[in-house]
């Protein structure tokens, strides 16, 4: 090139490159990166003597192998720096070395002499993308236009010289990219690209393959060891820049693809979520990751056929589900259902499935693993419905089922049988044992019960010790009797409490519809009756109502007189537990608890005289007589210098739906001086059940500033539904999920679900009838703050308490 040429070049800005001869002209541009290509073609022009020197001693010699190496990289240097007419000679000189043809190589090598380049620069496309590009070739001039292309375009790069170097390097880094070329000493860029992949699975870095060779082998070669793509010498660095960011933008996206992918499988895996296809004309099934798992196979293990999925159906659900999926072929809609699934070593799982149909003959289908969640159901229907200690129905479920049955006999003329058993010396166990294992008494009592009826029979435990059974098809007494007899022997069988053998007694009345009532009231009044003229005659054994129980029920009469005497003659007292902060330890209140000190019974228990007071009518009675005795208490305290805490006093179903339990409240509150956060008010769930009738109640008392707790949460009823409707402060939890919560899986849920559903609504929970330090630790734990039972303390007369207040329980 003359010097004229070169300054010309020089003064032109335009960026663009001339190729008008065999020899090259090369635009400065603007980035100032001039003098590092001016180096390149430098170093170009000093090679090629060099190699011309080698082309021709490989001449000479007639090495051919040697002939076609040396033809190979400067064909590669020339087509880099633009020098077109040298690498198509030198293309020409490679393939003749290939054949050994001397004299066309000889040829060639004159030309190619004539035509050497001697300075230049290359072109550049500035765009600014920030990656970063390791660059690998063994071709010194290749290295510096490229890496200064690269550079100006905004990468950043990083150049190596041989395959060695960029696995060493990839131990500890990673690139956005990778050029590599495809001929270089020892590891050739076809194997160092399999081996980068290994590494990288996973990371979605491309590779291009850079390489002189335009044979189709080398393209299939470099798509087998895992390139990206390939790009062939010369390169035209406009359309590489754009190659590099489609690439990255490529590799970016799949990436991002991967990401996604991975999120919806963890999604589908927590939640048991899986998807089939199903090709309804070639009969061929595909099923995700998911529910091949939930099969405890693979997906290629599954089955081939819509047959593999269906034999995974309940045999009760197999056909219906069959039709509805065959049904699919020709409507394109969308369908839902639920049914029976054999999942993991044919464990009965509940799915519910999705249908839908994109195109005519293709059904595709999700599948969600409900199991829980219908458990879940179940265990609210049992809270609702059943007695969670023994199992059996509750008092609920029995009314329900009892109205049934009389409907049912009466439509068809038919008598059936109602058995009232009561355990003989229950209390004594309690007393003895601890409740605990009266607790276990009922569940084995239930357990036995079960075994004895038959499968067209009832049982339900209604509260404390007593059960009932329906018992149909008594035609007389006789069969009755079969079945009282049958209870009599099995509860009777010998137990285990504790190091104590036992025998259970329980005494059983019989009555009979429609002989002896024709309604629930008058039925349940006529087998109440009987059953304790079975008491009457020595327990453990049964008795039919008959019109000789008046002398029984003359004697029941006697106490309720003495009942209706005991409020004018002062024998009730009441004794009072506390309930404990479980983050001081302190008493942060205390519960009143009625007793009736008997003149010839001595200290009667609540259970044992509080129903009589229910049905003579003296719950309001006694319940207002209870709320004046703790309010005055709780002031006499305060006097006395004792610490300030709640009085929690119980209050009865028909007490609290009176008109003016408001006023009363409020009246004897003013009466003790005392503010109405003093005042905690425990009601059951069956005060909530019609909420209706007791809201207005509720909300007066909450505008009187009284503190309501729901107690016993969690036994029956409609205690959910109640949260949403009523202005309710606490929960008292069971006692009969806090016994077992150390080794029930389902009463530790239960206590934990209560807790949360307490903290979400703001409600403040208290567990009842904690008897262990293991139990207050777990009830900390999981975010329970207050506790009350026998491991603090049982009920205690009033002048106990202020010896308890200085008492850190914990």
């Amino acid at each position: 090139m003359s010097k004229e040429s070169t300054e010309s070049a020089s003064r032109d800005k335009s960026n663009v490159l001339v190729k008008g001869s065999t020899h090259l002209t090369l635009c400065t541009p603007d980035s100032g990166t001039g003098s590092v290509l001016e180096r390149a073609i430098e170093g170009y022009i000093e090679q090629v003597p060099q190699q011309l020197k080698i082309l021709r001693e490989a001449l000479t010699t007639g090495n051919a192998e040697s002939l076609a190496n040396v033809a190979q990289i400067l064909k590669s240097a020339s087509a880099t720096l633009g020098a077109l007419g040298n690498s198509t000679r030198c293309t020409a000189l490679e393939q003749a070395g290939g054949k050994n043809a001397q004299d066309s190589a000889n040829i060639t090598l004159k030309e190619n002499h004539d035509d050497m380049p001697r300075e230049g620069e290359v072109p550049l496309d500035v765009v600014g993308a920030g990656q970063h590009i390791w660059l690998v070739d063994d071709d010194a001039s290749f290295q510096e236009a490229t890496a200064t292309a690269l550079r100006s375009s905004g990468f950043q790069v990083t150049i190596t010289e041989n395959g060695d170097q960029v696995l060493s390097m990839s131990h500890h880094s990673r690139p956005d990219l990778v050029l590599l070329g495809a001929i270089m000493e020892g590891l050739d860029g076809f194997e160092v690209c399999r081996q980068l992949n290994q590494r990288w699975q996973g990371w979605d870095i491309p590779i291009l393959l850079v390489t002189g060779l335009d044979d189709l082998e080398s393209v299939t070669r470099a798509f087998a060891a895992g390139a990206a793509g390939f790009i062939v010498k010369p390169l035209n660095y406009a359309l590489l820049i754009h190659r590099i960011l489609f690439q990255l933008r490529a590799s970016g996206n799949q990436r991002l693809l991967r990401e996604n992918h991975e999120y919806l499988t963890v999604a589908q895996r927590m939640v048991g979520l899986g998807f089939w296809r199903w090709n309804a004309t070639t009969d061929q099934i595909s099923v995700s990751c998911e529910l091949a798992e939930l099969c405890g196979t693979t997906p290629e293990e599954f089955g081939s056929g819509i047959e593999a999925l269906l034999q995974r159906i309940h045999v009760d659900d197999l056909e219906h589900i069959r039709q509805e999926i065959l049904q699919m072929r020709t409507h394109i809609t969308m369908r839902s259902m639920s049914f029976r699934f054999n999942g993991l070593q044919d464990a009965e799982m509940f799915v519910d499935q999705q249908l839908a149909s994109p195109s005519p003959g293709i059904i595709l289908g999700t599948i969600l693993d409900v199991t829980k969640q219908k458990k879940t159901e179940e265990k609210i229907s049992q809270l609702a419905y059943n007695d969670v200690l023994t199992g059996l129905a509750n008092r609920t479920q029995f009314q329900i089922r009892l109205d049934s049955t009389m409907r049912r006999a009466e439509r068809r003329k038919e008598r059936f049988a109602l058995l009232f058993l009561d355990l003989d010396g229950f209390k004594n166990i309690n007393d003895r044992f601890g409740h605990g294992a009266g607790d276990e008494l009922l569940k084995i009592v239930g357990k036995r019960l079960r075994i004895v009826l038959r499968e067209v029979d009832f049982a339900a435990r209604l509260g404390g010790d007593e059960f009932c059974l329906i018992i149909e098809g008594t035609a007389d007494e006789f069969a009755a009797a079969d079945v009282a007899t049958r209870c009599l022997k099995a509860i009777s069988e010998p137990l285990q409490l504790g190091k104590q053998t036992i025998r259970p007694h329980v005494s059983i009345g019989i009555t009979l519809f429609p002989d002896d009532g024709q309604d629930q009231e008058s039925l349940l009044r006529s087998v109440d009756r009987a059953m304790y003229a079975a008491k009457h005659a020595g327990k453990h054994q049964y008795a039919f109502y008959s019109p000789e129980l008046t002398y029984l029920a003359e004697q029941r009469l006697a106490l309720e007189h003495d009942l209706r005497h005991a409020i004018e003659q002062e024998e009730f007292v009441l004794h009072y537990q506390p309930q404990i902060c479980l983050t001081s330890g302190k008493i942060i209140a205390v519960e009143a608890f009625l007793c009736w000190q008997h003149p010839d019974r001595g200290l009667v228990p609540p259970d044992e005289f509080i129903k009589v007071a229910e049905r003579i009518g003296m719950q309001s009675e006694l319940g207002e007589w209870v709320l004046h005795t703790a309010l005055r208490q709780a002031g006499a305290w305060r006097q006395a210098g004792v610490p300030p805490v709640r009085m929690a006093v119980n209050i009865s179903n028909t007490h609290f739906r009176q008109k003016d339990i408001g006023s009363t409240v409020k009246s004897l509150l003013e009466r003790t001086e005392l503010e109405p956060s003093a005042l905690e008010l425990e009601v059951s769930e069956s005060v909530v059940q019609e909420i209706g009738r007791s809201k207005e109640t509720f909300s007066q008392l909450k505008e009187l500033g009284v503190t309501i707790t729901l107690d016993e949460f969690g036994s029956g009823y409609s205690s959910l539904g109640s949260l949403k409707h009523l202005p309710i402060d606490c929960l008292k939890i069971n006692r009969i999920f806090i016994e077992d919560v150390l080794t029930e899986r389902s009463d530790s849920a239960i206590v934990a679900t209560v807790i949360a559903m307490g903290q979400l609504l703001n409600l403040s929970v208290i567990a009842d009838g904690v008897e262990t330090i293991e139990q207050v630790k777990y009830l900390f734990g999981i975010g329970c703050h207050s506790a009350q039972g026998l491991y603090f303390s049982g009920p205690v007369p009033a002048d106990g308490i202020q010896e308890l207040m200085k008492v850190n329980f914990l």
